[in-house]
């Protein structure tokens, strides 16, 4: 079985008194309410994460007033969105190659700039200047400037990667709101300064990412359920395999996710690993990986981690509520690459 379902597909609530008298209409960003209509609404936006980053510029250009609800502020760098000229389509088009080298290029900038950034070395200083600079190029009110600057290193939490979004929070119609909420109403929002009306909540509070493949209930030998193995945490061997769970697969597992680079590698990595087992399995019977390479991997992760920006001083999706980080693979990407590449013994066990 290979058990291909993501990490961000299931919406996370926040557990806010109250939310079941709200009269307006109210709806989670990944559940979109596409037959509401928010022009010229009083709307309240919950949280200020990547998800809310990305429609909350479309929705305060069309509600009558937006409240965006933030508990911390994120680090946010410039997107690089050029629009690709006419000679630059054709160059693509025709020379050979040029694709693939302008993916290539694309891909070890980040590689040789953000990932050092998180694991705290040369260009974390670089990173956080950057996002500095671009948070005082696109918010002047040197008032809302504070409430958007992070008290914590770069990385920790997602860092998010958009120009539209500062720009979307100095509109006239925008607030940005960081009094605790207390409770919610029928009218809207109570926080620490009172209430604050709306007739539209979005809850833009992201995912339950530590929750993997919940709620698939998988069985493994002896009766053991996946969920009381990972109750402390996921962990899989590569991200991929676990121990007395014969013939599983994960894609996309446990510390398989990225904070600099591109996903689709991990999974192209994790999809051949998969392949090279499966002549194994065809020869041998049912494989699994050992319990003592399981092991091993989860004490070189836990190095690894160690030096990484993620524990320090956040909260975010990347790890459980005891803060164990489960989602980030914390080396670089070809050292991925070269871990999936080898050959699947003697990690693995057969019968």
């Amino acid at each position: 079985m290979v058990a291909g379902v993501g990490q961000l597909n299931r919406p996370a609530m926040p557990d806010i008194p109250g939310m079941a008298d709200f009269e307006g209409v109210s709806f989670h960003s990944a559940r979109w309410n596409h037959d509401h209509d928010l022009s010229g609404r009083r709307v309240a936006v919950i949280g200020t994460g990547s998800s809310a980053a990305q429609f909350i510029p479309p929705v305060a250009g069309r509600a009558g007033h937006l409240d965006v609800y933030q508990r911390t502020p994120n680090w946010v760098i410039p997107k690089p969105d050029a629009a690709f000229g006419p000679m630059t389509r054709l160059a693509l088009r025709f020379v050979p190659g040029l694709q693939r080298a302008y993916r290539e290029w694309i891909y070890r900038y980040a590689e040789g700039t953000l990932y050092p950034a998180l694991a705290r070395g040369w260009s974390e200083g670089m990173l956080k200047k950057r996002a500095l600079g671009h948070l005082r190029a696109q918010v002047a009110d040197p008032g809302l400037r504070a409430k958007l600057t992070p008290d914590y290193p770069p990385g920790c939490k997602r860092v998010v990667i958009d120009s539209t979004f500062y720009p979307a929070l100095t509109r006239p119609n925008v607030d940005v709101v960081t009094d605790r909420i207390v409770r919610i109403t029928a009218k809207g929002i109570e926080t620490t300064r009172g209430l604050r009306e709306a007739d539209t909540i979005i809850y833009g509070t992201g995912f339950r990412s530590t929750e993997f493949l919940t709620p698939i209930a998988l069985t493994g030998r002896g009766g053991q359920r996946l969920e009381e193995r990972w109750k402390q945490g996921a962990e899989a061997y590569l991200g991929i395999s676990v121990p007395d769970f014969p013939n599983l697969f994960l894609l996309y597992g446990p510390n398989t996710n990225l904070g600099h680079n591109s996903i689709i590698f991990m999974i192209e990595c994790q999809v051949n690993h998969i392949m090279n087992c499966l002549p194994y399995l065809s020869e041998r019977g049912p494989m699994e990986v050992r319990p003592e390479a399981m092991a091993a991997w989860s004490r070189q992760l836990d190095v690894a981690m160690a030096r990484m920006v993620w524990g320090n001083g956040c909260q975010s999706w990347y790890k459980t509520a005891e803060g164990r980080v489960t989602n980030n693979w914390p080396g670089p990407t070809p050292l991925y690459r070269k871990l999936t590449a080898l050959p699947p013994l003697p990690a693995y066990r057969f019968g």
